[in-house]
């Protein structure tokens, strides 16, 4: 008799999700196309700051008479306004994308918490750092590097009495 309903359940497929799973997963859905298109809005951000840096305009523009009044272009391409321009659009999106990323390391749950990842144990020691690992610091992560008296996992966590106080700033 058992083996009939399994047979049974095996020809029917697997069970319908309900109507809160569909909900989840096109919201999720949704987050992720917004979250891409952020990503591409900022890349291409990035690359028409380093245009504007590089600045290849003077080629494309005629060059200005010494006394003539100079239109906006010739003054975008020769008196550093492009240079102007493209450094403060870099400054933004460097600001920008360290926010996104450190709103991202945020998210990750196997970095937070005071125990072992590898044994449970919560007895971590802090552990000097080298100039490498103080590199998240600078977007506003804090992550501090630990030691395992149990296993000897070494590894860095997020601090959680900093984090709040992050977060929150």
């Amino acid at each position: 008799m058992e083996q009939e309903t399994d047979a049974a359940q095996s020809r029917a497929g697997p069970p319908e999700p309900s109507d809160s799973d569909l909900q989840k997963a096109r919201s999720q859905s949704g987050a992720r196309v917004l979250s891409l298109l952020v990503n591409a809005a900022l890349i291409s951000l990035l690359l028409s700051a380093l245009l504007l840096i590089v600045n290849p305009f003077p080629r494309w523009v005629a060059p200005p008479a010494p006394d003539a009044n100079l239109s906006l272009a010739q003054v975008m391409a020769y008196r550093g306004g492009a240079l102007l321009v493209g450094l403060l659009l870099l400054i933004t999106v460097i600001l920008l994308g360290a926010s996104r990323i450190r709103a991202y390391v945020f998210r990750i749950e196997r970095l937070q918490g005071d125990a072992c990842p590898v044994c449970g144990s919560h007895d971590l020691r802090r552990i000097h750092r080298r100039w490498y690992h103080r590199l998240p610091g600078v977007l506003g992560i804090p992550v501090r590097r630990y030691v395992c008296a149990s296993c000897q996992w070494r590894g860095g966590r997020i601090d959680g009495q900093r984090s709040l106080h992050y977060r929150s700033g």
